[in-house]
């Protein structure tokens, strides 16, 4: 696949700049050769014929990833249940001589999912206040049956600073309700889930755990000087 028309690149590097200028950059822009750039996905799975709607939190690479999120983000959706994050955020300042792109808020998408018996809302939000400053936070919120089950949850894999959150699977048999993150046990209750007596709930560590020490792992930007030199020269950091 081949953006003929725009540079598959444009809205990244767009929201790379407004990123590095809030300090959220290392989480959105990694840069490798032929625009390996990282995107941070959510992925709703709604299968009524299993009776089952899975959530899950993730990042994809590569040129045609971007070229696709950018041209197809419909498609995309409808075909595959993904849904890029980074284009949720509201800019402002692109017109401005010269450019200064910023982020002043952000949109919300609410998904739909009817199973046999249920019906499941599911609403994403990118957080602009930057609960996890080495990632670009989901905030998720779920309803079954008008019932709110997660409310405001960080819904992201390698937040360092906070428990998350990054798989949710409701099953209708039994009405089980899976979720997988990395969190302390002991303080599930902090994690913006209501466990009502409706449902049974299972929780479950993420076998992938965040370095606690304060450097992201998935990130090979280490500071913010490497963040702009790599801007700079469009190349990896050392």
């Amino acid at each position: 696949m081949n953006c003929s028309h725009t540079n598959p690149t444009t809205r990244i590097q767009r929201l790379a700049a407004a990123l590095f200028l809030v300090g959220l950059l290392p989480a959105i822009f990694s840069h490798a050769a032929q625009a390996n750039f990282v995107i941070p996905i959510a992925r709703v799975e709604c299968m009524p014929e299993f009776g089952i709607v899975t959530i899950s939190q993730k990042s994809i690479r590569g040129e045609r990833v971007t070229c696709s999120l950018k041209e197809q983000p419909e498609r995309i959706a409808e075909k595959y249940g993904i849904y890029d994050i980074s284009s949720y955020f509201i800019f402002e300042g692109e017109d401005e001589d010269p450019p200064n792109p910023r982020i002043v808020g952000s949109r919300t998408k609410t998904i739909e999912c009817q199973l046999a018996e249920h019906h499941v809302s599911i609403t994403l939000k990118p957080d602009t206040s930057r609960p996890c400053p080495s990632a670009v936070t989901i905030r998720l919120t779920l309803e079954i049956e008008g019932v709110r089950i997660i409310e405001n949850l960080i819904f992201e894999r390698s937040c360092i600073q906070k428990d998350t959150i990054s798989l949710v699977n409701f099953n209708e048999d039994g009405e089980f309700i899976l979720l997988t993150g990395t969190f302390d046990d002991a303080r599930k209750d902090e994690l913006g889930v209501h466990f009502v007596e409706d449902f049974t709930f299972n929780l479950t560590l993420d076998e992938f755990r965040p370095d606690r020490s304060g450097q992201d792992p998935l990130s090979p930007l280490k500071t913010f000087e490497d963040v702009l030199e790599a801007w700079r020269l469009r190349q990896p950091p050392r």
